[in-house]
């Protein structure tokens, strides 16, 4: 397992190329659903590296509810805990309450 102070990669390719390879047997639906499943894990994944027991979650992948049913049951699974938006727009104009929280965080430092 990598040091939260170490970059975390998630590299793509393995699962669009078995998208891809799957793509001509499988209905929609079913590779659909396939990459719903990769990014709830990648966000899992994002959440475990960076050791943050709350994950906030809003945004335009905040309205996809396959997605975020996925998410938050991974999460939870992973004794996490997912927050979703109440009072601030799921979408673009959430963005700024996000970096704002974002930059208040204790681990946030200055790169200037």
């Amino acid at each position: 397992v990598a040091s939260p102070d170490a970059p975390l990669v998630l590299d793509w390719r393995p699962t669009l190329s078995a998208l891809i390879a799957a793509a001509p047997r499988e209905p929609v639906d079913s590779l659909a659903r396939g990459i719903h499943a990769a990014l709830a894990d990648a966000i899992v994944a994002t959440a475990t590296h960076a050791a943050i027991p709350d994950v906030l979650l809003t945004g335009g992948c905040a309205q996809n509810a396959l997605l975020l049913d996925m998410t938050c049951d991974r999460l939870e699974a992973a004794s996490f805990t997912p927050h979703l938006h109440r009072r601030v727009p799921p979408n673009d104009g959430g963005i700024a309450v996000g970096q704002a929280a974002f930059a208040s965080h204790p681990r946030f430092e200055e790169t200037r």
